[in-house]
C-alpha cells in the first residue's frame, strides 16, 4: 500500500491567514453594532460575504470564543463576551 498526497500547500498556508481575516471581521461587526447577540446565520453572512467558507466561519467562531470576543451561549447562538474598543 502507497499513500501519496496530491494536493498542494496552497490552502494550507493559507488558512491561518483566512481565519485572522476572519476574526478582523467578527470584532469589526462587533465595533459597529450594539447588538448583544448574533445567531450562527448571521456571522456566517458576514463571513461567508467576503468568500470565507462555511467550515473556515466555524473555525473563526472558535477562534473567536477561545480569544474572548465572543462566547457561545447556545446552539446557533453566540453573545459578545467583551467590549471591543471603538464601538
Amino acid at each position: 500500500v502507497e499513500l501519496r498526497f496530491l494536493g498542494t500547500k496552497e490552502g494550507i498556508e493559507e488558512s491561518p491567514s483566512r481565519i485572522q481575516q476572519g476574526i478582523q471581521l467578527i470584532v469589526d461587526l462587533l465595533k459597529g453594532s450594539e447588538q448583544e447577540t448574533y445567531t450562527t446565520k448571521e456571522l456566517n453572512d458576514v463571513l461567508m460575504s467576503k468568500g470565507i467558507t462555511e467550515k473556515t466561519a466555524e473555525r473563526v467562531r472558535n477562534a473567536c470564543a477561545s480569544q474572548g470576543v465572543l462566547e457561545k451561549v447556545s446552539k446557533g447562538l453566540w453573545h459578545r463576551k467583551k467590549l471591543v474598543v471603538g464601538a
